[in-house]
């Protein structure tokens, strides 16, 4: 709704712009409608957001006071331009400061509330793994080609702040579970299933429990030279 109301003002600035009537108020039409087609900008990317995370049942916000705020400066200004478009030019009359530090305040609180609910929802989607030790797995041959693909998605999957297209939000679902996938069968050519077990437990960021360092893992550890990523928790 928000949107679509300054989708409608920043129309009318531009019929006005267009109009011979009002050639000499043409800079001034065209300076409002800029300013509006900067808040659209903003605005409209972060509604779609919203949409997509709420209908994974995602959010847990409610800006609505904000949003409604905005929405009504943006219809008085509608009602006064309809009645005298060159009302909009006078910065006395429309607040540009207020409208641009409204727009501001409410982009920065939907979207920090978007990545806090994607951090949210990675943290319960992703496997946690220590980066540490997966790079010094990566160096074992037999690990190479598993560690390289997991290492991609999961950057894959890092460098976005949060999804803003139904068809990123659906990749990365893919990569994710892909992610898990890849995870799960960690393996190496040739390495003991102790080894694997205790691997497996250990790249998580809590740790492998101490009783899976058998002499079998601890032999196999120390020859790989990768001890010194190892996190043990006692039981």
């Amino acid at each position: 709704m928000l949107v679509e109301k300054a989708q409608q003002l920043s129309a009318l600035a531009d019929k006005k712009i267009q109009s011979e009537k009002y050639a000499q108020h043409r800079e001034g039409f065209k300076s409002r409608q800029q300013q509006i087609e900067v808040a659209i900008d903003s605005l409209e990317p972060l509604a779609k957001a919203v949409k997509i995370f709420s209908n994974r049942g995602l959010v847990d916000f409610d800006v609505s006071n904000q949003a409604d705020a905005l929405l009504g400066f943006i219809s008085q200004v509608e009602k006064r331009f309809a009645k005298n478009p060159a009302w909009i030019i006078d910065n006395k009359n429309f607040k540009g400061d207020y409208f641009k530090s409204s727009v501001k305040s409410l982009t920065n609180s939907v979207t920090k509330h978007l990545e806090r609910i994607w951090k949210q929802y990675l943290f319960q989607q992703m496997p946690s793994i220590n980066d540490e030790l997966l790079s010094l797995l990566g160096g074992i041959g037999s690990f190479s080609v598993n560690v390289q693909l997991i290492q991609q998605l999961k950057s894959r999957v890092d460098k976005v702040k949060f999804p803003k297209t139904e068809r990123e939000f659906e990749d990365l679902e893919h990569s994710i579970q892909h992610l898990k996938k890849c995870w799960e069968d960690l393996s190496g050519d040739d390495v003991p299933e102790a080894v694997l077990i205790f691997l497996r437990r250990a790249a998580d960021t809590e740790g492998a429990p101490l009783d899976l360092l058998t002499p079998e893992v601890t032999e196999w550890l120390d020859r790989h030279h990768i001890s010194q990523a190892l996190r043990i928790r006692l039981l």
